[in-house]
């Protein structure tokens, strides 16, 4: 989840509102089936990989791959931060590929 400090490692972290409704999805479209937590890899422990693929699906994650690859790296958008890392691969599907430069 995006916050204003990173956090280095893996931890707990509580879903907002706009994840977990996406995430029931998976569940029926039943919320009460969703976790309120989860478990999510922290910055550090990102970035200490030696490899990593960035898979996004869908014209709805045109803003978050369009901030990744092109803006700044500010803590509200985590995937920035793949900017600093030497060896990142990005696979996204066509429609997503039609929005960006």
């Amino acid at each position: 989840e995006p916050a204003e400090a990173l956090s280095a490692r893996t931890h707990r972290v509580t879903l907002v509102e706009p994840t977990r409704a996406a995430n029931a999805l998976w569940f029926g479209g039943d919320l009460s089936r969703v976790a309120h937590e989860a478990l999510t890899m922290g910055m550090g422990t990102i970035l200490a990989a030696r490899a990593i693929v960035l898979i996004a699906i869908g014209e709805a994650k045109e803003e978050a791959v369009r901030a990744m690859l092109y803006g700044d790296v500010p803590t509200l958008v985590p995937a920035s931060f793949l900017q600093l890392h030497p060896q990142v691969t990005v696979m996204i599907d066509e429609l997503l590929a039609d929005q960006l430069p």
